[in-house]
């Protein structure tokens, strides 16, 4: 199980998404500058993503979780639930601190009442109005679908370039590869939307016979 403090969890997320966009760090850089963020120059962000720079701003993180299509919850956290972050001297799994920063849970040593006074109330049947554990396999199938999509998306236009050259096994090893990746995300919607629809069938009694 990996540990990091959240600006390096910033920097490794800003490199995976980018890559997974096939942007370059230019293309980020020029991005962030139309977006009025010219300071996230490509030798910037090449700092950020390296960890030579050791800290970035509330106003960076929103400007590439904008230009890169993503929450800014995702920029904050592992994609893996299985790794820790640091909040402060604190540590906690990848999903509390993910919920913390949606505003969903609070984490321990935190006192729920004045955690929970500071939701708007048009946001609070997000929090309050159902059971956490089925806010979050919401939350959480709509991430994966997400994800799903851009998946999708990138197969779709690796498949448009017409089949691999024989001998190109490079590509060849490429498709493969997007081709397993989108089997795999089918299966992981797949177990979520289960997972969603058991929740919902134990905590609000959906699906139940009622006679």
């Amino acid at each position: 199980m990996t540990l990091e403090t959240l600006t390096a969890v910033v920097a490794r997320r800003v490199k995976e998404v980018r890559q997974s966009r096939g942007w370059s760090a230019q293309a980020l850089a020029t991005a962030c500058a139309d977006h009025g963020m010219p300071q996230l120059t490509r030798s910037t962000i090449a700092n950020i993503e390296s960890g030579r720079r050791s800290s970035i701003t509330v106003d960076e993180v929103m400007v590439l979780a904008y230009v890169l299509d993503i929450a800014p919850v995702h920029l904050l956290t592992p994609a893996d639930d299985d790794e820790d972050v640091t909040v402060g001297v604190e540590r906690f799994r990848a999903d509390q601190v993910r919920r913390f920063i949606r505003g969903s849970e609070a984490l321990s040593g935190m006192s729920r009442r004045l955690f929970f006074s500071q939701i708007p109330e048009s946001e609070w049947w997000e929090t309050q109005g159902q059971p956490p554990e089925l806010v979050e396999a919401q939350q959480s199938l709509e991430h994966l679908l997400a994800m799903k999509q851009q998946v999708d998306l990138n197969l779709e236009a690796e498949e448009l370039t017409g089949p691999p050259n024989p001998d190109d096994e490079y590509r060849q090893a490429w498709l493969e590869m997007s081709r397993r990746r989108k089997r795999e995300m089918d299966e992981r919607v797949q177990q979520a939307r289960q997972r969603l629809a058991e929740i919902r069938r134990i905590s609000l009694g959906e699906g139940d016979d009622d006679g």
